[in-house]
């Protein structure tokens, strides 16, 4: 009796107060309560963060018209991403895919069509060959297909972007320049290294875990190159001839540089001890250049 007693009292509050009492809750447990009645149906949906884990569920069609709604995270499996309907989340400033099934290609540009202040979007492994990412605010953006799965690609219309991620999947071109990134972040093949460097003139940091194939050297240097370069990471060397000469190219044209790290992936010391001697010996732009070796 005093348990119901307790339930109708919280019952009796307004929406927005129960609203952000369930904020306080974890994602599965906060929606369990849709079940206490027919006014609790959707209350869980009107939070600020939802975390779903909802695998082969159908996502509820009033979650793509949330005001309320800041920070939203959809894992495996998760089916019903329409691409008709409405869709307005008008306070949506991140968002995380993972997995996610689509109604079809048109469903994930109709669902960030209504994202109109959306500053980060994350997307993993999802189920499209590919992504036409089209934002006027996005600042921070990471796509990750399964490893090596050169057959997904995205397109990148995100003028605002700063923070650029890419890894395992094919960048097939941007509409617009990207005048405002200042850190970018590869696991792609060396082709599409260039691609984008000749788009972000403004490119302070550079962190790569590329794919030791195909490197050309481009026929103009990029601007980024040139002008604001001044920390580059690399992740990955394996010490193949490709790794090497774009080493090479970097050093000897970036004329701002402040620090390459690269982190050798070998064990074997004398294999370590060659590419250190054959690097160091390389061209610097920069005299203000440090090279460090892990």
């Amino acid at each position: 009796m005093e348990k119901r007693s307790s339930m109708d009292r919280l019952s009796a509050l307004p929406d927005d107060i129960i609203c952000h009492i369930l904020s306080f809750l974890p994602t599965k447990i906060s929606a369990a309560t849709s079940i206490l009645s027919r006014r609790w149906g959707f209350l869980w949906i009107c939070v600020k963060k939802l975390d779903l884990w909802l695998e082969h569920a159908t996502l509820p069609r009033c979650l793509f018209t949330c005001k309320t709604l800041v920070d939203l995270t959809l894992y495996d499996g998760c089916v019903g991403m329409p691409s008709s309907g409405p869709v307005f989340l008008p306070s949506l400033k991140k968002l995380h895919v993972c997995r996610v099934k689509y109604q079809d290609v048109e469903a994930f540009p109709q669902l960030l069509s209504g994202c109109p202040v959306l500053e980060e979007l994350i997307i993993r492994y999802n189920y499209l060959d590919c992504f036409n990412i089209s934002s006027p605010t996005i600042k921070r953006l990471t796509v990750q297909c399964e490893r090596n799965n050169f057959d997904s690609s995205v397109k990148i219309n995100a003028p605002e972007l700063r923070h650029l991620q890419l890894r395992d999947i094919a960048f097939a071109g941007s509409i617009v320049k990207f005048d405002n990134l200042t850190k970018l972040e590869l696991g792609v093949e060396f082709c599409f290294l260039m691609k984008l460097l000749e788009i972000a003139d403004n490119l302070e940091v550079l962190i790569l875990i590329v794919k030791p194939h195909n490197w050309m050297e481009p026929k103009q240097v990029p601007t980024c190159l040139l002008l604001h370069l001044r920390t580059i990471k690399i992740d990955q060397f394996w010490f193949e001839g490709h790794e090497f000469n774009m080493v090479r190219y970097l050093l000897k044209n970036a004329q701002v540089l402040e620090r390459m790290g690269i982190h050798l992936m070998y064990s074997d010391l004398k294999a370590k001890s060659y590419a250190v001697k054959r690097i160091s010996s390389f061209k610097r732009r920069s005299e203000a250049c440090e090279l460090a070796f892990h």
